[in-house]
């Protein structure tokens, strides 16, 4: 099941496999693009939107996603969240229609 957000002025439909990966200086969603002119790009999630998301325990983060890390990025501070896509419907979120 797919549910939208909101980020910056473009609505994207995430799901329970898509990935968050926050390096420290930006939070973007790593699995999702969008073409900007002749470009492929990354949605870029801004820190209020980052840390809202934490807060209502929507992202999390598990040992199977600290392995991606480690192998993908292997740089200090860098971390990778998934969405609680349950929760995020109990919060009211649309889904996919």
């Amino acid at each position: 099941m797919k549910v939208q957000i909101k980020i910056g002025r473009r609505v994207f439909c995430v799901s329970e496999d898509d990935i968050v990966l926050d390096n420290g200086s930006i939070v973007q969603l790593i699995t999702q693009g969008y073409t900007d002119g002749w470009y492929m790009v990354c949605p870029k999630l801004s820190k209020k939107l980052f840390k809202d998301l934490k807060a209502l325990l929507i992202l999390y983060t598990d040992a199977e996603l600290e392995e991606y890390t480690k192998k993908h990025y292997p740089y200090p501070d860098t971390k990778c969240y998934k969405f609680d896509i349950p929760r995020m419907i109990k919060l009211g979120y649309p889904t996919e229609a």
